[in-house]
């Protein structure tokens, strides 16, 4: 029997003969099982850190009012929704706010206390600033032109 001489592409394609089409769900199976094992080479606090981007997007005295809660933080990026969960009470106080949006304290899931006091320009709080909450303490003391508490 005589030896055949394979062209480099013909030898190319040989050696790649064992890898078989992918149907999609096995590419998925395999995209989500190396997904898997990073997060596992990755500690559970640091995965649990993950930046919290909507603190940069809050009212610009709600936003540094967050960045200023911790010690460890000096930038809205910085601020992650395990740390916004383990806020109890907060006091918007004197921090010339003037209004409040929507979302402005969401994921604050533990809050019981909240103060917002001398804030002499304060005119607005959306509907829902209190929906997300226990609150035990709400103080409202020295905003002068809040007229009207949301329902």
């Amino acid at each position: 029997m005589k030896a055949q001489t394979l062209s480099p592409l013909t030898r190319k394609s040989a050696q790649l003969s064992w890898l078989s089409p992918m149907s999609p769900m096995s590419l998925v199976a395999l995209l989500a099982a190396a997904w898997l094992a990073v997060a596992a080479m990755i500690s559970a606090p640091a995965f649990a850190q993950a930046p919290n981007p909507e603190v940069c997007d809050r009212t610009t005295q709600i936003r540094d009012f967050l960045v200023n809660s911790f010690s460890e933080v000096s930038v809205c990026d910085d601020v992650t929704l395990t740390r916004l969960q383990e806020l109890t009470h907060i006091s918007l106080d004197n921090i010339g706010l003037t209004s409040m949006e929507s979302g402005d304290l969401n994921d604050l899931v533990s809050l019981r206390s909240l103060t917002i006091e001398d804030n002499p320009n304060l005119e607005t709080l959306p509907d829902d600033v209190f929906a997300p909450f226990n609150l035990r303490t709400l103080l409202l003391r020295n905003n002068a032109m809040l007229t009207t508490l949301p329902t």
